[in-house]
């Protein structure tokens, strides 16, 4: 944290790579993450959990580092999920920057309320309400897989937490900025920890492969992951991260098979299992868990057929 934003008591952006910065924005009981990219087109990745936090951490943040409101020219997102969308209205207001969107992200914010739905209602009884209405957003910018932004930000498709998930790799510092598309054993929720959370366990494993493939050099994860956190630096420490995802992912399907061996037949109770197996903690609502539980039994249930 630089000085000005100790001195206030303020998250700041860190510089974690060349012209590449970090800022742990509040969100819950966790940080997520938004990334400046900083150079001849500033961009910001991802905005936050709300337009409270664009304006009274984000805007401030930039500020501290002498990043005046009109230099940031484009925003765009690692997926939809509200903690990493919610402020881009804000921030866009206050910047007179352009949102640029990979197709499937660009789908979802034209039209977020289904999609909203669609997933707190896939297991109504563990999820929280769906929302009455969403503002839609329209990107400026559709962006495909492979196209670069700002000459410097190459996206690649990496669903599996999300069908819209992408990681983005800076091509000036090889690093790549997966989003949420690394989820480990789960994230760190103030010492405890909360299940990894997939909705498309097949994907999400294809997409394991893939950020291998790229070979960056360095990643970086927007939450605070259980057992190594959110920063890799090196081959070694990218390859370390990567091993510990798949690790979790076949651990977590021993788990689930055991517990049906075992006789335990229904999603919920197996999800329950698996986070108490797993040295999680159950939180409010378990449809994050059920999800990830779902793709591990059908995987199951497809090789005994």
């Amino acid at each position: 944290m630089n000085e000005d934003a100790y001195r206030t008591g303020r998250p700041g952006f860190e510089e974690i790579e060349d012209g590449l910065y970090l800022l742990k924005s509040p969100f819950a009981t966790i940080w997520s993450g938004v990334f400046l990219v900083r150079g001849s087109l500033n961009v910001l990745v991802d905005s936050g959990c709300s337009a409270e936090v664009a304006d009274g951490v984000i805007m401030p943040a930039l500020e501290d580092i002498g990043i005046a409101p009109e230099e940031i020219k484009w925003v765009i997102n690692t997926h939809s999920h509200g903690d990493h969308v919610n402020g881009n209205t804000r921030l866009l207001e206050r910047t007179g920057a352009l949102l640029a969107a990979y197709k499937v992200v660009a789908e979802k914010l034209s039209d977020p309320l289904p999609y909203n739905r669609a997933t707190r209602c896939t297991y109504p009884e563990y999820s929280p309400a769906p929302a009455d209405y969403i503002a839609p957003q329209e990107a400026d910018l559709v962006l495909n897989e492979y196209d670069v932004l700002a000459g410097r930000l190459k996206i690649f498709a990496t669903p599996g937490h999300d069908s819209c998930c992408i990681s983005l790799l800076d091509l000036k510092t090889n690093s790549l900025i997966v989003g949420d598309s690394m989820q480990f054993l789960g994230t760190n929720e103030n010492g405890g920890m909360e299940l990894a959370f997939y909705k498309d366990l097949d994907a999400y494993k294809g997409s394991l492969a893939k950020i291998r493939s790229i070979g960056a050099s360095n990643i970086f994860a927007s939450h605070d992951y259980l057992p190594a956190g959110y920063s890799f630096k090196g081959k070694d420490e990218v390859k370390r991260a990567i091993d510990i995802c798949e690790d979790a992912v076949a651990t977590f399907s021993r788990n689930v098979k055991k517990l049906m061996d075992e006789g335990v037949t229904e999603l919920p109770d197996i999800a329950r299992g698996l986070i108490h197996m797993c040295g999680a903690e159950e939180s409010a609502y378990l449809f994050s868990s059920m999800f990830t539980a779902a793709g591990h039994v059908e995987e199951i249930r497809r090789a005994s057929r």
